[in-house]
């Protein structure tokens, strides 16, 4: 076989710059379209998450007046809030350092209790960084409200770059 034959094979099995480059310029318009719809996502996991813990939280509300003829309230627990107090309602939240929401019930004076979840405000908002407070409640008669929801009300726009040296005139 000839050089040059085998020189233009190689050629032809070649990508050429242009190709990858086209190629690298599509992979980052998509992963720029699928990266917000994957923080609301990651959102909703963690709202999920605070739901559930709610309907223990009233699962052992509803256990305690069972037992006790009175709702036990609980102090402010989660984000590193009260993480080594257990409870006397005897709710334990894993990993209460690292939680997305602080949870407390509260004891009403006509003897019904409210379990409230609210994450934190800005860059302490552990559900989506940079949005809003976010309140989500649950009351003895199992009405469950949401107030700031950060999967509908917050847009976080994606960090702006540092702007560069200006161009001459």
């Amino acid at each position: 076989m000839k050089l040059g034959t085998i020189l233009k094979k190689r050629r032809l099995a070649a990508f050429s710059l242009i190709e990858l480059m086209v190629v690298v310029a599509i992979i980052g318009i998509l992963a720029a379209l699928a990266l917000p719809r994957f923080r609301i996502f990651q959102a909703k996991a963690k709202q999920s998450e605070a739901k559930s813990n709610m309907q223990t939280i009233y699962a052992l509300e509803e256990s305690a007046f069972a037992d006790k003829g009175a709702y036990v309230g609980l102090t402010p627990m989660g984000q590193g809030v009260n993480c080594a107090n257990s409870s006397a309602l005897g709710f334990v939240l894993t990993g209460c350092a690292t939680s997305n929401y602080t949870y407390s019930v509260t004891i009403g004076a006509a003897g019904g209790f409210l379990i409230t979840a609210v994450t934190g405000d800005g860059v302490k908002n552990k559900v989506l960084s940079g949005c809003g407070v976010e309140t989500r409640t649950l009351n003895q008669d199992k009405v469950y409200t949401v107030t700031g929801d950060v999967t509908t009300s917050c847009v976080v726009a994606a960090p702006t770059p540092a702007p560069g040296p200006k161009a001459g005139p």
